[in-house]
């Protein structure tokens, strides 16, 4: 899983560097314009703008974590998702006929693709019109990954656990002098790995197959209420379908007042798609927290310069609000 520690690894952009790629690989692509996507923290991507006015997304994966056997499997998946009828963006083959380009430079090795670019804005936790197509887009790739030949290997959320461990630790270190924050979070770690370890049969026995588990704001596009892209696929892990859906949740009931309603009706419009299953139900409440957890040292302590004490402080609040909430 991508951590704070990634960061070393991201590409950095040079315009020359890209010209060169694409004037290698894709040469029927005229470029009439490079514009760098500022917003990732782990890959970076370029919008491509060709002269016929197309454009086109090319994405440089990070020199370590992703291999191309998890890259390939991705684009994969996705295609199987685009053939289902969701906005899935195609991927462009290069002069080799193959989908992952090789980029070499001085400062390290880099696998990317080039995709095409889909169109939309951003989405906000306030757009309550679009929890709809936004939970039956996620139910349907969750059956779509459930009935799918890439799902394989023993359910386990480890790196899960292990990408929790690092922000974590790393967090404590990033304040160490505020005392009482530092405490608390490590009394908030200690309940969350407890329950882990009494919950680790429950999970083994989850429907699983491959999941986005980043399914939310900038990975997702819409147009006039409608969701017209789903973008963003490098989290993707085999898992329970139920923590993934609880990461998108987090997202809609963190920034939100409405929390209580958003975290419903988010459940309703999915389930209307997607039966879960009691076990799935009950073990949501515990995947919302592990994820508040890890954004909560990720986002608010390890990414910023300085912690941002407050957002920390209501994520602690925010943990509570999940334990007295019931599905």
């Amino acid at each position: 899983m991508p951590t704070h520690a990634n960061k070393k690894e991201k590409y950095t952009y040079k315009r020359i560097e890209i010209e060169r790629l694409l004037a290698s690989n894709y040469p029927s692509i005229a470029v009439q314009s490079l514009n760098l996507i500022k917003k990732g923290i782990i890959n970076t991507s370029v919008r491509v703008i060709a002269q016929d006015g197309i454009s086109y997304l090319l994405r440089i994966y990070r020199s370590i974590g992703r291999t191309k056997k998890d890259i390939s499997q991705e684009l994969e998946f996705c295609k199987q998702l685009q053939k289902s009828g969701l906005p899935v963006a195609v991927v462009m083959p290069n002069t080799s006929d193959t989908q992952i380009t090789i980029l070499r430079t001085s400062a390290g090795t880099y696998s990317a693709v080039l995709f095409s670019f889909l169109p939309g804005n951003h989405i906000k936790s306030s757009q309550h019109h679009l929890i709809s197509s936004v939970a039956h887009a996620h139910a349907k790739m969750h059956t779509i990954a459930f009935n799918s030949k890439t799902k394989r290997g023993a359910i386990t959320i480890a790196p899960i656990m292990h990408w929790l461990e690092v922000e974590y630790k790393t967090a404590q270190k990033e304040i160490k002098n505020n005392h009482e924050l530092q405490q608390k979070c490590a009394q908030l770690y200690d309940e969350l790995i407890s329950l882990y370890k009494r919950h680790t049969k429950d999970i083994k026995a989850l429907p699983f197959g491959l999941c986005h588990l980043d399914y939310d704001s900038d990975n997702i596009l819409e147009t006039k209420g409608k969701v017209t892209g789903i973008v963003d696929f490098d989290d993707m892990q085999n898992v329970p379908f139920s923590l993934d859906l609880a990461f998108s949740l987090w997202w809609w009931c963190f920034h939100h007042q409405k929390r209580d309603f958003v975290f419903s009706a988010y459940l309703k419009q999915y389930e209307s798609q997607r039966h879960l299953t009691k076990q799935e139900k009950s073990m949501i409440l515990f995947f919302l927290r592990i994820r508040n957890f890890i954004l909560l040292n990720l986002l608010f302590i390890n990414l910023p310069k300085i912690a941002n004490v407050s957002s920390v402080k209501k994520a602690l609040r925010f943990d509570k609000w999940i334990i007295s909430t019931s599905i």
